[in-house]
């Protein structure tokens, strides 16, 4: 093969015709290749990819630096491979990137992708659900850079030193960023985790309390509700008194006045009997007038 530089796109693309599209959507003219899936990608589906982190997809431009052991990830995989293992794990070829390449099927063709390249006995299947997802993958693949600078005979030309020192220096800090912010990542974890198991005792107090103070408030309610249907008893209770006292009085009243009109009628049956004397009835109980007999019988 012509490992001249220029000419690694054209021997990738041409290993595998499906390598002529993105293996994810299948987007013509790819520029992007994920060394460790052994797969040809567009930019906008590499961009996801990065999100992956290395050690599950570690993205390079098609148009690169490659070697014949970086190449032989694509003449071992390629799309065509990729996809055909894809279907017959029963993975949607669909699902989103952070899905997809997070399963325990796809974390199985990576390893024994590498296993093809460098010359090692392949693993059997190990899992029952290919689907699953595995949230802290540790397999991880060599970075390119770091791979170039072992491997390229041509590292030690005097033009080429100080190229090699600034790529050793980029290789290193980045390699120390990466352990400084696993380890922060793992320390967070942990304060969290410890925050947690410190709080549930308090959490459980703060909720025992709100339970108390709410039994203790529904009794509250309770008790001024009994008082207030008390008192509205009583103040029913006393509004019926006062009427049967109104009552009485009215009838006590009525009796008055059926008393005070006997004794009228009495009074008045009393000066009748004394002005109607034998013989005598000087005024007419009716009328008022004189009888004939008040008037000397004329």
């Amino acid at each position: 093969m012509d490992f001249s530089k220029g000419h690694y796109k054209d021997i990738i693309l041409s290993i595998d015709e499906e390598n002529t599209k993105c293996a994810d959507c299948d987007k013509e003219n790819p520029s992007k290749v994920s060394v460790n899936n052994g797969i040809v990608l567009c930019e906008g589906c590499a961009l996801q990819h990065l999100d992956l982190g290395t050690n599950v997809s570690y993205i390079r431009d098609l148009s690169g630096d490659f070697d014949e052991y970086l190449l032989n990830y694509f003449t071992l995989g390629g799309n065509s491979k990729f996809k055909r293992f894809l279907k017959e794990e029963n993975i949607d070829p669909n699902l989103p990137i952070k899905t997809k390449y997070l399963t325990k099927a796809c974390q199985f063709y990576r390893i024994n992708l590498k296993k093809k390249v460098q010359g090692e006995k392949l693993l059997e299947k190990n899992y029952d659900n290919p689907n699953e997802i595995i949230e802290n993958m540790e397999i991880y693949f060599p970075e390119f850079e770091d791979y170039v600078m072992k491997n390229d005979t041509s590292k030690s030309h005097p033009s080429n030193q100080n190229v090699e020192k600034a790529k050793k220096i980029i290789g290193n800090i980045g390699s120390n960023l990466f352990s400084f912010g696993k380890k922060l990542y793992s320390n967070v974890k942990q304060g969290a985790n410890y925050v947690a198991v410190k709080a549930k005792p308090a959490t459980n107090q703060i909720k025992k309390g709100a339970v108390f103070m709410g039994h203790k408030a529904g009794d509250a309610y309770s008790s001024l509700k009994n008082k207030i249907v008390a008192l509205n008893k009583g103040k029913i209770k006393d509004n019926e008194n006062n009427n049967i006292n109104n009552n009485n009085n009215e009838i006590n009243n009525e009796q008055n006045n059926i008393e005070n009109n006997n004794n009228l009628i009495n009074d008045n049956n009393i000066n009748n009997n004394e002005n109607n004397g034998p013989g005598i009835l000087l005024n007419h109980p009716i009328s008022g007038q004189q009888s004939p007999e008040g008037n000397g019988g004329q």
